[in-house]
């Protein structure tokens, strides 16, 4: 019975273990996803600002001809 006990003791001691670790783990997929986000709302800000800049540089190249 004491054996028992014992491996019930180490089980729950495992399972407490790799129940904190799964957390960190979730914790840290929620910051990827977020830093992932936060890129693609950095690039898509430089992509307009690039058609911008390309579009004023049309404008000055056609002012420029004038």
């Amino acid at each position: 019975m004491a054996e028992i006990e014992t491996s019930m003791a180490a089980i729950s001691a495992a399972l407490e273990a790799e129940t904190k670790l799964l957390e960190e783990l979730r914790k840290k997929a929620a910051l990827m996803e977020e830093r992932r986000q936060r890129v693609k709302d950095l690039q898509e800000q430089a992509d307009s600002t690039r058609q911008e800049i390309e579009a004023l540089n049309q404008k000055l190249a056609e002012r420029q001809q004038e």
